[in-house]
């Protein structure tokens, strides 16, 4: 009974202690079970009510519940568990609906769909039940298929300079890097030889014998020219070429690593770049500035084949089986004059030639397989401008087309406008309207009731 006024009725303690219990105790946390059975008997808005929530301000759709969220335009929390439900809720739509989550598409095994990591505002309920702000890192995921979610912003719109360059960093096997020789420090060593070590920042070290940083971009050049040096092969990543447009000479095959070294520190050459890490062949990395006049000079005091007359294109998508022969011959049936292939890979060939062919939308079919798209990329100045030179043709027969079609057009207007002008438009004859009889009774019924009349009479 004391226990039981001071509310221990359902306490365990001393249970499993007698002489009886001679096996070991289970230890139970009478905690945990009021906690549990508290969550179980909360109402469903009590729960709603605990979930952090967005700011309405802060985007450019309605925010709603994870369980509101549906084809209709909105953004909404989605916990893990919550995603399966969500995505059926929502189906297939054209509307603007995405999802805030704490992990990316591709995490979530949801692929296909567009996935980005940012800040955002969220309000939670604090242990007290006050709502409370807070600043997270969360992915943003478009599950709708037609304009994208996104942030409003919040406060003042402002402009800040993005001055770092991502660079790509290749570690040659034949210069003895190996996986397990590379290290931060090492690597950071070396490049902080051509550049300050505050210019650099987020060095990466890659899988397989690669790595990623970012560089400010005034000592971007530095790092180009040193390209090649310690079997560190430096290049821009792709993404920032254009701030960095330069040209690549092929070297001939015969040139080793040193020979291509030494040619490196030509005043005209950027650096060395290898196709391979694991070959010995490499290919020459040369400014863009007055590039024709750069690359003469470099060979003809190098004794080396000058390509400054020649377009250099990149075949794609091509299968292995086609063989050298077989890409030129393909390429010379297509109008091309083929100078030289410089490379026949397992998916593509490079090229250069004297006169550009046919560039345009081509696939192939081999027996048995399924169809390739074709596809041609220039790779120096001069085919650039050979393809925008085609485009711009292109484009002018088009209008030209157009307006030959027009000009039919508006011969046949005026040619019809002339069959309408000698063709005078008669008015249709006036009928004369039937004199109607003067008003007021006659006190005669009319003929037709008149016969209705009498055959009722008649029946």
């Amino acid at each position: 009974m004391a226990h039981s006024l001071h509310g221990n009725t359902f306490s365990r303690k001393g249970m499993g202690k007698g002489k009886k219990g001679a096996g070991k105790d289970t230890f139970i946390d009478e905690e945990e079970l009021f906690r549990q059975e508290i969550k179980s008997a909360l109402p469903e808005q009590a729960i709603l009510r605990m979930q952090p929530v967005l700011f309405e301000s802060d985007w450019n759709v309605p925010t709603r519940t994870s369980f509101e969220l549906s084809s209709s335009p909105g953004i909404a929390i989605v916990m893990k568990s919550q995603v399966p439900n969500v995505l059926r809720q929502v189906g297939y739509t054209q509307n603007s609906v995405a999802m805030i989550t704490t992990q990316s598409s591709s995490q979530l095994h949801l692929r296909g769909y567009p996935s980005q990591e940012l800040y955002i505002r969220i309000q939670i309920k604090d242990e007290s039940g006050d709502s409370k702000e807070l600043l997270v890192r969360r992915w943003l995921t478009q599950l709708g298929f037609g304009k994208p979610v996104e942030p409003t912003g919040i406060g003042e719109q402002v402009n800040i300079p993005e001055c770092m360059t991502k660079i790509v960093i290749k570690f040659a096997s034949f210069c003895g890097w190996l996986p397990e020789s590379l290290k931060g420090s090492t690597v950071m060593n070396l490049l902080t030889q051509h550049v300050n070590e505050n210019a650099l920042e987020s060095l990466q070290i890659r899988e397989p014998n690669s790595a990623t940083l970012l560089a400010h971009d005034s000592v971007v050049p530095q790092l180009l020219q040193s390209a090649g040096k310690d079997g560190l092969f430096v290049k821009a990543h792709a993404s920032a070429e254009s701030k960095f447009p330069l040209e690549i000479y092929w070297l001939p095959q015969e040139f080793g690593y040193q020979d291509s070294l030494a040619l490196a520190e030509h005043g005209s050459a950027m650096g060395l770049i290898a196709k391979k890490v694991v070959s010995t062949h490499h290919d020459l990395q040369s400014g863009s500035i007055l590039l024709k006049t750069l690359i003469e000079s470099f060979t003809k005091e190098k004794e080396l084949p000058t390509y400054i007359n020649t377009s250099r294109w990149r075949l794609e998508c091509v299968s292995p089986t086609i063989g050298s022969a077989g890409i030129i011959q393909f390429l010379e049936t297509k109008g091309w004059s083929i100078h030289e292939l410089l490379y026949c890979g397992e998916r593509h060939a490079v090229y250069t030639a004297t006169k550009m062919g046919s560039v345009g939308p081509m696939y192939y079919r081999h027996p048995g397989s399924t169809s390739q798209q074709l596809r041609f990329k220039a790779l120096n100045s001069l085919a650039r401008k050979e393809q925008a030179a085609a485009s711009q043709a292109e484009r002018s027969k088009t209008t030209a087309s157009t307006a030959a079609v027009s000009s039919s057009s508006q011969k046949r207007t005026a040619f019809l406008r002339t069959l309408t002008s000698h063709t005078a438009l008669q008015a249709s004859p006036k009928r004369e309207a039937a004199s109607r009889p003067p008003p007021g009774n006659t006190g005669q019924t009319p003929p037709p009731k008149q016969q209705r009349v009498d055959g009722d009479r008649g029946s």
